[in-house]
């Protein structure tokens, strides 16, 4: 803005400006909005954690009575006898799984809920897709054959148990989804070096 200087005729002998630096007001209103975004993210994450614990605090009552009754049938069968025996007490052992592992779930969304770490733990991995390989076939049914291979001298794992076999059941059932005429799917662990080639597109590891 420029203003007109003027002596006691009223003649123009100058002008006059004045600037204003206005830098420092944005980056005010800068942080302020962006503060605003965080509080409002945080609400937002305040809310979904709310809901999850809600929901998972009331599955896992559900699962807890199912798991009951699973345990009742279990001390049933242990009386019973025939060909047809051996197939049930099989079928109960995988359903007594499945709800722990979903009771495990809801641990976790508990655990998110209230912002808690996971548990991660020295984890056997050979031992582990060993194990988890009858759970996730009978979970992928008789057109995918699921097999488990190790390795020698497999170091071990410091990760959350439950964590990882969920994540491992999702990675099974997308390829399932991807062999809609059957297949077969392999569970394989080794060991293996990230160089920083590899790492360089994949973030959340470093080079080791």
């Amino acid at each position: 803005m420029l203003d007109a200087i003027r002596n006691d005729d009223g003649e123009v002998i100058g002008f006059a400006k004045v600037t204003r630096d206005m830098t420092e007001r944005m980056h005010a209103q800068q942080r302020l909005h962006e503060t605003q975004e965080q509080l409002a993210a945080s609400q937002r994450m305040e809310a979904v954690g709310q809901l999850s614990g809600g929901i998972a605090h009331d599955f896992n009552n559900l699962l807890m009575i199912v798991l009951g009754n699973l345990e009742t049938v279990e001390q049933v069968a242990k009386g019973l006898s025939g060909a047809a025996l051996p197939r049930l007490q099989r079928a109960l052992v995988n359903a007594v799984r499945g709800a722990q592992r979903a009771a495990a779930l809801t641990q976790r969304l508990l655990a998110f809920s209230r912002r808690q770490p996971l548990d991660p733990k020295p984890l056997d991995v050979n031992r582990f897709i060993t194990n988890i390989v009858e759970f996730i076939q009978r979970t992928l049914g008789e057109g995918i054959k699921v097999e488990a291979v190790g390795a020698a001298g497999l170091w071990p794992v410091d990760v959350d148990h439950a964590q990882l076999e969920t994540a491992i059941v999702n990675l099974a059932i997308n390829a399932r989804d991807a062999m809609p005429g059957g297949g077969k799917l392999t569970i394989e662990a080794l060991n293996a070096f990230l160089d920083s080639d590899y790492c360089r597109n994949n973030h959340e590891v470093t080079p080791g």
